[in-house]
């Protein structure tokens, strides 16, 4: 069975080095790291990956990566590559996970599990904190 990787991205922006370092909380990183956001009663989860020789020294492109449902953005992290493309061609990569491993989606009048997560709220605070 052949896995398909289905990516959507909301994005590019530029990064500032400092800030998208400081929100993960070190002066010195690792090239991928886990973070953590607290949105309401929720704790919300993201991995970061900076480029190999990445000195904070200047500003990069931003990409952001969905992951498929029932996974995360550590297995989304593997599958795509795209972290390997981020070293080759100088991007950060930001994986964000979804609220048990589904992102809250609205389907006309209905909203698809999980209910009462506001995803977008998510990746709104998170882009405000990494820029």
């Amino acid at each position: 069975m052949q896995r398909t990787a289905q990516l959507i991205v909301t994005g590019v922006a530029t990064a500032g080095t400092a800030a998208a370092l400081g929100a993960l909380g070190a002066r010195e990183r690792k090239r991928a790291e886990g973070g953590s956001l607290r949105m309401g009663k929720r704790l919300r989860t993201f991995r970061v990956h900076l480029p190999e020789g990445y000195d904070g020294s200047a500003e990069l492109p931003l990409l952001l990566v969905f992951h498929d449902a029932l996974e995360s953005g550590a297995t989304a992290e593997a599958y795509t590559g795209l972290s390997a493309l981020a070293d080759r061609e100088r991007f950060i990569a930001v994986y964000p996970d979804a609220a048990a491993r589904r992102w809250s989606l609205t389907r006309g009048k209905r909203q698809l599990p999980p209910v009462g997560v506001d995803d977008v709220a998510f990746v709104d605070c998170l882009l405000t904190v990494l820029l």
